[in-house]
């Protein structure tokens, strides 16, 4: 099977770790997996065992905001075009902020008649009617979705989407990424608390 993860957020909220967590697991699972991602992020391991590229370079920034919106969908074009030419089964978009952008991620996927499969981060804040709107929208378009705990699947299946569709995988740990952790007795020393609490 080969997979496109689409990632145009790379470091917001440590999403380039989830990013680079779900491919690494794609990928022992037997998946071809290519990345599109921004070029912000920190992960530049070279034992990375997926195609990564930085499609969303320099999306960011002061411009205007048509500028930079233009300059985004150039940079979904390409991430898509890639995915056409490898003959992607899949491509996997997250959402955030339930918005316009997102909303291109899973049209443009459908447009080119791919499997999309979307991660719903945030849905408890929805913030607006529109953006609830714009994530069951979203959803009744994806082939597959993943939220990260029970909680995220039992709102969604209740209010939103049939559960055959839904997948609870839980968010990554994070702390690989901080090296060398220290044991717990050293920790506790350094932090000057006693050794013989819990």
């Amino acid at each position: 099977m080969r997979v496109t993860l689409i990632d145009p957020y790379g470091q917001y909220a440590g999403n380039h770790h989830y990013t680079d967590q779900l491919a690494r697991g794609l990928t022992n699972a037997g998946a071809e997996v290519t990345v599109h991602t921004h070029d912000g992020d920190v992960d530049h391991s070279p034992d990375r065992p997926y195609t990564y590229h930085e499609t969303f370079h320099g999306i960011y920034g002061q411009r205007h905001p048509a500028i930079r919106g233009l300059q985004f969908l150039r940079c979904l074009f390409t991430a898509y075009a890639d995915a056409v030419r490898r003959r992607a089964d899949v491509v996997h978009v997250q959402l955030w902020q339930h918005d316009i952008r997102e909303i291109a991620q899973v049209a443009l996927a459908k447009l080119v008649r791919k499997n999309v499969v979307i991660t719903v981060h945030d849905i408890v804040n929805y913030g607006t009617t529109k953006r609830a709107r714009n994530l069951k929208w979203m959803m009744s378009n994806a082939s597959g979705i993943i939220v990260h705990n029970q909680y995220c699947y039992d709102l969604l299946t209740s209010s939103y989407h049939p559960a055959t569709l839904i997948a609870v995988i839980p968010h990554v740990n994070q702390a690989g990424s901080l090296g060398d952790l220290p044991d717990r007795a050293s920790a506790r020393h350094r932090l000057n608390l006693p050794s013989d609490t819990t």
